[in-house]
């Protein structure tokens, strides 16, 4: 009842009231630090990059290699456009 009547208003402490309203609510003395916090989320982390990342690893960094090579040789064709449009214009490229 200790526990129940340390948070009770104090105009309120009929015994009787106090006896059917106890609900022997313990106090919180939950030992919780900040690495409670930290660890659960590295772990996510981890299981996240184990999981869902290095198994799309290989096939998107293939794709970013070919992608930059397409772009690449789209690039000279064009620049050798250029040079192409400024020969036959009769400038230096």
């Amino acid at each position: 009842m200790h526990s129940f009547t340390s948070f009770y208003p104090k105009g309120y402490t009929n015994k009787a009231i106090i006896g059917r309203c106890d609900l022997n609510l313990q106090l919180n003395h939950i030992g919780m630090n900040t690495q409670d916090i930290i660890y659960p989320i590295g772990q996510f982390v981890s299981w996240t990059i184990d999981n869902l990342l290095e198994p799309i690893m290989d096939p998107f960094n293939a794709g970013v290699i070919i992608l930059g090579l397409v772009a690449l040789v789209v690039w000279l064709k064009v620049l050798n456009g250029y040079v192409v449009k400024a020969k036959a214009e009769g400038k230096v490229p």
